[in-house]
């Protein structure tokens, strides 16, 4: 950082403008160490080697630094301002101003910053900056003479990159809580970085995200699962209770969710194979659409084949209806389908979810292994009508 002298004003670059008054020649400051960072006979400030430049949990207090600074400084007929002598002692921390330095600083009781290791400064920020979206909340300066050392920050979270022998064994694991894991995953897909692509897991506690950076260091992002309120309305739909959690998948579709909405309803038909998973070849599917109207299979020759009963129907938003395909139709289970604008890339998230297995059918649950399979052609057909 350059100190400009001029017009009776220190002028250290992005920091407060305020007057002081100088007794003592700019050489003459430069020739003495002050008990802290030194200044250079080319007038920039030197901050010392290694990680004694990168602020920390253990770093002094800045506030005391400046204090001492000014003092130093007085000391020797060279006034500034307590805000100038904070922007000073911030850039010694190798931050970009005093703000940043004052948002890294952590509470008395802050997080607990897990350190990774990692061996290539490119491929790190690459991976973390570019593809993940953290952002760089200070580093150590390096010259290209020694590893780096960095905080990164997304939200709340915060990592440590360190490429310095010691601090830390590749392979770690790093898990960063999220609101939306969905959203993410698709936000990451879209970037199409070349060494992943994400998939998404529902597990009992949360749903997953992980990625792998270029040193093995695995981060996994999780939304978790928190209990819904309970109801106490009386116009509650009583629900049987569940033998087994229902079959989820997630999808995402190029057009809106209206569009998304009217292709897995109104041309269930177009989508469904027609020569399988039915009881006989196919010439359409009939969804009535309002609540309480059937979605009927009209096979080629013989009766229609009453396949459900519509219990939502939201255009554009949620559709479910019970389900009898291979079951007791007086024990049904149930499809629910949401559909949700993708904010970061555009089209539709959809969530589809086969539930309702209780004792009375969750016996035939394990026929429906290929809902993924059927969801392809459904979602071939959404997107090339976008």
């Amino acid at each position: 950082m350059t100190v400009v002298w001029a017009a009776g004003r220190l002028h250290p670059s992005g920091m407060v403008n305020a007057p002081f008054h100088r007794t003592t020649s700019p050489s003459a400051m430069r020739s003495h160490h002050l008990g802290g960072p030194a200044l250079s006979n080319a007038g920039t400030w030197t901050p010392s080697a290694g990680k004694s430049r990168i602020m920390s949990t253990s770093s002094p207090d800045p506030k005391a630094m400046a204090r001492h600074l000014r003092s130093g400084l007085a000391d020797r007929d060279v006034i500034v301002s307590h805000s100038e002598a904070l922007e000073l002692v911030a850039r010694q921390l190798g931050a970009r101003d005093w703000n940043t330095v004052a948002a890294a600083r952590p509470a008395a009781h802050g997080h607990v910053v897990p350190i990774l290791r990692i061996f290539d400064e490119d491929a790190a920020l690459a991976f973390y900056v570019e593809y993940l979206d953290f952002r760089v909340d200070w580093r150590n300066d390096t010259g290209g003479h020694e590893p780096l050392y960095a905080q990164l920050s997304r939200g709340d979270a915060r990592i440590h990159l360190s490429g310095h022998h010691g601090d830390a064994s590749p392979g770690s694991g790093v898990l960063i809580p999220v609101a939306d894991a969905l959203d993410l995953q698709l936000t990451l897909k879209a970037k199409e970085y070349a060494y992943a692509n994400p998939g998404i897991e529902d597990r009992p506690w949360g749903r997953l995200v992980t990625v792998i950076d270029p040193f093995s260091n695995r981060i996994v992002f999780v939304e978790s699962n928190r209990p819904a309120a309970a109801t106490t309305s009386t116009e509650a739909d009583p629900r049987p209770a569940e033998a087994a959690a229902p079959i989820v998948l997630h999808l995402w579709v190029a057009c809106a969710p209206a569009q998304a909405f009217e292709v897995f309803t109104a041309r269930f038909g177009e989508w469904w194979p027609r020569e399988a998973y039915s009881p006989g070849p196919l010439r359409g599917i009939r969804v009535d659409p309002w609540v309480g109207g059937e979605v009927t299979m009209l096979p080629e020759g013989g009766d229609a084949y009453r396949l459900g009963e519509i219990l939502i129907w939201e255009p554009g938003r949620h559709f479910a209806q019970t389900f009898t395909l291979a079951q007791d139709p007086a024990y049904p289970s149930r499809l629910d389908v949401t559909f949700e604008s993708a904010k970061h890339v555009g089209g539709t998230r959809v969530r589809f979810a086969h539930g309702g297995w209780t004792p009375a059918n969750v016996v035939g649950r394990a026929r429906f292994s290929e809902w993924d399979l059927l969801l392809g052609q459904y979602a071939a057909l959404a997107n090339s009508l976008a």
